[in-house]
């Protein structure tokens, strides 16, 4: 193929979001396949394109997938079939126990919990079934940690294998500071910062008195994480994570309840959005505000829905927030503001799992044993798709 024309077909095949239509585009001949099989191409539809919601995993990796009329439905059946959510691929004796402590961009981090050498930490890619053990830090405040993947940093985006880069943040508590130590994949090694000191309420309460960690789910939205504190207060932690910098913002100008549930989301034009739940009697209520301008500008209430009976809100990524009612696992859009389910599970403990299937799919942990590493052409996942005959395929 002319290389001109090469260049002309890939920039129209990355206008293409979603995964079904790359695949009907690769099976029109073989240039086409080969052009879309590229890893180059593949590395640039990622920067693109978000990833799908494909379902969630709960704690011990129980994998709930999106189902009809989900749009993520068939890629999700086909993810289903090809990701090892029971982690097998990792070392394993009868006195390890592996829980999910964190899941972003296809990556998850599992804590092992040893009887005898203490907790561990592994980052895997469960699609391509690849790890990576980090190193293990001697403290006391173990079992307080707050772990949780970070972005990388600029200038280590991808290596020379097309492998995207990534570093998991560890924050412990100690005494009237907590103690911060960063992982980077580009280097394999764990560097440790300064100590942060807090002298103010956020500090106090959200990572050192035992009772309102909240769990200290990191929330991920404009390029930094934020921690809302579980107690009576609006007080909200941040961290860029590019300059491993803190500061407080406040919260919506609003009286709030100690056990409410809420998620921090991604608004237009680099403004926070908030989502919370507030229970009525027989029925529940999400409350949608918006910061206006930056994420340190005043706050406006956009929207009450009228959700039912028990309903919370887990997690969030993106724009999306996730939760649940009585029947099934629902996402909400900060822009539409509508409900979709995703599956009919309830779920108070799980983590959202977005990803592209395979052959799309890029593996997202570059070390690991090389016999485990599974790379699916797209003639073998047409061969697969003869013996599904209850769903139409992805391709």
């Amino acid at each position: 193929m002319d290389k001109l024309l090469a260049q002309m077909l890939g920039s129209i095949f990355l206008c293409l979001p979603d995964p079904a239509d790359l695949g009907r585009t690769s099976v029109a001949c073989k240039s086409f396949r080969d052009l879309i099989a590229d890893s180059y191409f593949r590395r640039q539809h990622r920067k693109r394109h978000t990833s799908p919601l494909l379902g969630f995993v709960g704690k011990f990796g129980d994998f709930h997938r999106a189902i009809s009329p989900h749009p993520s439905a068939l890629a999700a059946k086909t993810v289903d079939n090809a990701c090892d959510f029971s982690f097998s691929f990792l070392p394993r004796t009868e006195s390890i126990i592996y829980g999910v402590v964190d899941i972003r961009e296809g990556r998850v981090i599992l804590a092992t919990v040893n009887e005898v050498f203490g907790e561990d930490y592994v980052v895997c890619d469960p699609l391509h079934r690849t790890y990576v053990v980090l190193p293990k830090l001697h403290d006391a405040a173990t079992s307080k940690r707050n772990i949780f993947l970070a972005p990388p940093m600029p200038e280590t985006v991808a290596d020379k294998d097309g492998q995207t880069t990534f570093r998991v943040i560890r924050m412990a508590p100690r005494g009237d500071h907590f103690d911060t130590h960063v992982f980077s994949s580009w280097t394999c090694q764990c560097e440790a910062r300064p100590s942060v000191i807090w002298r103010g309420p956020v500090g106090s309460h959200l990572f050192t008195l035992p009772g309102m960690v909240n769990h200290c789910r990191a929330q991920y939205a404009h390029g930094r994480f934020y921690f809302v504190s579980n107690i009576n207060r609006w007080e909200t932690l941040v961290l860029d994570p590019m300059t491993m910098e803190f500061s407080t913002i406040d919260g919506p100008p609003m009286d709030r309840v100690c056990d409410e549930d809420i998620c921090i989301v991604e608004a237009d034009e680099g403004s926070l959005g908030m989502f919370l739940t507030y229970q009525d009697y027989d029925r529940s209520m999400i409350i949608y505000w918006q910061s206006e301008g930056d994420i340190s500008g005043p706050w406006r209430e956009e929207k009450r829905i009228v959700v039912g009976d028990m309903c919370r809100v887990f997690s969030s990524e993106g724009r999306h927030v996730f939760g649940h009612d009585t029947i099934a696992c629902f996402s909400l859009d900060a822009k539409a503001l509508e409900l979709e389910r995703v599956c009919y599970m309830i779920l108070d403990e799980a983590y959202p799992y977005s990803n592209l299937p395979l052959p799309y799919a890029l593996p997202t942990v570059a070390s690991g044993p090389k016999e485990t590493q599974q790379t699916r052409t797209i003639a073998e996942e047409m061969e697969d798709a003869q013996e599904m005959e209850d769903d139409e395929y992805l391709f």
